[in-house]
């Protein structure tokens, strides 16, 4: 158990006062029943599955600001690969 908690603090960089919480959360959320745990694993890896693929399916455009370093430079990068968000000739929104 020491070793476990001397590698979750230096992976995650916490205090033993943020290890001592997480480990109690997780004991609080886990069950003795595996089946049970089990079924919970697989409900919330279903979860993450589905924000997964609602994620992926978005059309994502980007908006780079005015005054950033280097914007012409992620302009051009992002326009080559079609995620450049671009006012339409009216210059209204081309997702209105």
């Amino acid at each position: 158990m020491r070793n476990l908690k001397k590698h979750f603090k230096k992976v995650n960089g916490c205090t033993e006062k943020d290890f001592i919480r997480h480990y109690r959360n997780q004991l609080a959320r886990s069950t003795t029943e595996p089946v049970k745990r089990s079924m919970e694993d697989f409900i919330e890896f279903r979860e993450l599955r589905e924000r997964e693929a609602f994620l992926i399916a978005q059309e994502w455009k980007f908006v780079i600001g005015q005054h950033v370093p280097l914007a012409d430079e992620m302009e051009a990068a992002l326009d080559k690969i079609g995620l450049l968000y671009k006012k339409n000739d009216k210059g209204s929104s081309p997702l209105s």
